[in-house]
């Protein structure tokens, strides 16, 4: 029995661990453009699912994979898909809970964004290309010269 847990927690991280960072990730990137629309409703949206009640947020849950008559079995429906019991199986118990929790990014998305804003401006310019690309353009984009290494403390 505790093979059986060790190997289901293992099974866990190494799915979800990923999928969290890189959507959390993703996420402030992607929140970090001064130039989007309505900039603090996006992060409020993101944020919400860290904040709200742990019994709502598993009522929500239950409802949505309930595999009788959950939203999401009722969604592939209408695409004839029919759908999983997910947590209520075996095999799809563990992708249902990856799925939850990347669905709660929301704190890892600001802790990056923090981040991600706490960079100079200065070092998010390219440095000069000495290969030239059509057009002029660099072959890279500034998120992966300067963000990534300037974000990190190590």
């Amino acid at each position: 029995m505790f093979l059986k847990s060790l190997t289901v927690t293992a099974t866990y991280v190494i799915m979800a661990a990923p999928l969290q960072v890189a959507a959390a990730l993703t996420i402030a990137m992607m929140l970090n453009n001064k130039k989007m629309a309505a900039v603090g409703v996006w992060r409020t949206l993101y944020y919400m699912p860290s904040i709200v009640s742990g019994i709502a947020v598993s009522l929500l849950w239950m409802w949505i994979l309930n595999p009788d008559f959950g939203l999401l079995n009722y969604l592939l429906g209408l695409i004839g898909i029919a759908g999983p019991r997910w947590v209520y199986s075996e095999q799809w118990a563990i992708p249902s809970f990856v799925m939850i929790g990347v669905w709660a990014a929301g704190s890892n998305m600001l802790l990056y964004l923090a981040g991600l804003q706490s960079i100079p401006t200065p070092s998010m310019k390219l440095p000069p290309s000495t290969a030239p690309v059509a057009g002029g353009a660099s072959g890279t984009s500034p998120s992966r010269c300067s963000a990534r290494p300037s974000s990190s403390t190590w």
